[in-house]
């Protein structure tokens, strides 16, 4: 969106009349993931060290990082992107929410396409229109409301502003003359364990939209040439603060090289 998060805290100013407060980062506690997460996680070595050493800088400016388990806590409440939990399917589908179908993309190609079809859009993909099927919207509320809990308990059992991880776990993939490959593209390989891209590239980037909350990721190193993001959530409603401590992280993480495209 912006080079610098002062940029990104100007554009939410004038959007929303709320200027970003200055934080001091030796007042914050920021949560991060223990170090089985690291270990155990499918997170590229490359990228662990970078968000490692932008912990680093974060600790002897004198921010207190406090483990927490990543997993078990923050992860568990939206589940994958593959094996969503039902907080994370109604959130992102439910409460009688319009459901798209090849017949609402056609309705569209229509209006704002024309010389394109459905088909050539899926490609050599199967057309699938099979609908997913909701509890009462009453009960979705409850199961939301149980998720909105259980993600509050984090910062409040821990007393932080804000967690902390990378934003996407391996750095930006190459793209190929023939295309992606369908559906999760290509298999690659981190710490000796093969999976799919798209598997591992998004993992972490649903879960503040499943909640509500805000997202930063802020630029915090090079790896193999290429950006590593370091993402910051907080509690919704907290935008303003979060972007006031992504300012003061910035500044202690400095600004990054431009990727070498060797």
């Amino acid at each position: 969106m912006a080079r610098t998060v002062s940029d990104v805290a100007f554009l939410d100013t004038l959007i929303t009349g709320e200027a970003a407060p200055t934080v001091d980062l030796r007042a914050a506690r920021i949560a991060v993931p223990r170090p089985d997460y690291w270990e155990r996680g499918d997170v590229d070595p490359g990228v662990a060290d970078v968000i490692l050493q932008a912990f680093a800088k974060l600790r002897e400016a004198g921010c207190t990082l406090v483990e927490i388990d990543f997993e078990g806590e923050v992860k568990s409440i939206v589940g994958t992107l593959f094996q969503p939990t039902p907080a994370s399917v109604f959130a992102g589908e439910g409460m009688d929410a319009p459901q798209p179908t090849s017949l609402t993309m056609a309705r569209w190609l229509r209006e704002h396409a024309p010389d394109v079809t459905v088909e050539q859009m899926y490609g050599d993909r199967p057309i699938r229109d099979g609908r997913r099927s909701f509890p009462p919207v009453e009960e979705q509320v409850r199961v939301l409301k149980e998720a909105a809990r259980r993600y509050a308990e984090i910062y409040r059992s821990h007393g932080v502003l804000a967690v902390a991880f990378p934003t996407a776990p391996i750095v930006a993939t190459p793209i190929r003359p023939s295309g992606p490959k369908e559906p999760l593209g290509e298999l690659i390989t981190i710490k000796g364990k093969q999976v799919e891209e798209g598997r591992v590239v998004a993992q972490n980037l649903f879960i503040a939209p499943r909640v509500g909350a805000p997202a930063l990721s802020i630029p915090a190193g090079l790896s193999q040439g290429l950006p590593v993001g370091l993402e910051l959530d907080a509690l919704p409603g907290n935008d303003s603060k979060l972007l006031g401590l992504g300012v003061a992280a910035q500044v202690v993480i400095g600004r990054i090289p431009p990727p070498s495209f060797s």
